[in-house]
């Protein structure tokens, strides 16, 4: 059965199921993983719903970073004599869906590692598709240059960290960062402005990451069932819509970032780029897309891990051990990497 009018849908190999709405086939899927968080959400407040107080973190809510978008800081209560270092973290959802206030246990936790986190809203969904999101992202990074100094962090200890289509804009702000955008490839002012800024982050966290959109049929030819292809598509269609074009090179490949470093990374000039780590489950039908990310960073700045038997954004399952197992470990990283001091047991964190 075929799509009949972008109306009717049968899932892709599954011809015995009966014919629905395409709208109720998307529609259920995008439900289905939004109420999953939210329900994360309410769960950890209810456990944690002290949290703020008995874990010693404070956070200043929505302030405006320039674009009409809010960013949320949020940092330890901690009597230090140095500033603290800065992360710049930036929720999943598909490009559709989702917030930092769904995500405030990522921003919660990193803060309590010793970071002054910013947590960044975007524009979101088929009304806002690439470049949107990024530049707001990229506006985001900006504001963090120029102000948070003034809320106690040390810009020389940056850090990147997102999770799903979070990471895919994390990436695409590192190559901002670190690739110098070629004048006939129509970078736009904002996207001129990052490099500009000669700002490159120490580390960067791409969790999950869905790090290339375009060509999501790709996941089917590697046995992705059709049950998950339909959030797979959701993000392509939510980010580029259907025009593939949009990803053919120059400054649109960006929708692509793992595309630009696979393509580009050998080319031109490059500043040095900055070390990262990547967590992943062996389940997550997006396991390929860091594969192919780690055998293109250079060897010495990279490390992944692979989780088994976990599948998409385990690490927000913060009760179970494999997401602890990764906390411990992204934590191990960044103070491998010089970012974190050890004044804070991740350990002890996680207990808490």
């Amino acid at each position: 059965m075929t799509q009949t009018g972008d109306i009717f849908f049968t899932p892709p190999g599954e011809a015995d199921m009966p014919v629905i709405p395409e709208w109720l086939y998307r529609g259920a899927n995008a439900f289905a993983v939004h109420s999953l968080f939210h329900t994360m959400n309410v769960l950890n407040q209810m456990r944690h719903r002290d949290s703020e107080r008995y874990l010693q973190v404070e956070v200043m809510r929505d302030v405006d970073y320039g674009t009409g978008q809010r960013l949320d800081i949020w940092r330890p209560v901690v009597e230090h004599d140095r500033a603290l270092p800065v992360m710049l973290f930036v929720h999943g959802g598909g490009f559709r869906t989702m917030s930092k206030r769904t995500h405030w246990f990522f921003a919660r936790t990193f803060a309590r590692m010793g970071f002054v986190v910013c947590s960044v809203d975007y524009r979101m969904g088929r009304a806002h598709r690439f470049p949107e999101p990024l530049e707001d992202v990229a506006t985001a990074f900006e504001w963090v240059c120029d102000h948070i100094e003034s809320h106690g962090g040390d810009l020389s200890r940056l850090v990147f960290a997102g999770e799903s289509a979070g990471a895919n804009l994390i990436l695409a702000l590192t190559a901002l960062c670190t690739r110098e955008p070629d004048a006939s490839q129509g970078y736009p002012e904002w996207a001129r402005r990052v490099y500009e800024r000669e700002v490159v982050p120490t580390a960067i966290l791409p969790m999950c990451g869905v790090l290339q959109v375009s060509d999501p049929e790709r996941h089917r030819r590697r046995g992705v069932s059709a049950l998950v292809m339909g959030p797979l598509v959701d993000a392509h269609t939510s980010y580029l819509g259907d025009d593939e074009a949009l990803v053919s090179g120059g400054f649109r490949e960006l929708a692509d970032p793992l595309c630009v470093f696979e393509n580009h990374l050998g080319e031109g000039n490059w500043r040095t780029l900055p070390e990262m780590m990547l967590n992943v489950g062996g389940l997550d039908p997006l396991v390929d897309d860091s594969e192919r990310l780690a055998r293109v960073w250079p060897k010495s700045k990279v490390k992944m891990k692979t989780y088994k038997w976990s599948g998409h954004s385990f690490m927000a399952f913060m009760w179970m051990s494999n997401a602890q197992h990764c906390w411990s470990d992204m934590a191990d990283f960044l103070r491998d990497s010089h970012v974190l001091e050890d004044h804070y047991s991740e350990r002890k964190l996680l207990a808490s």
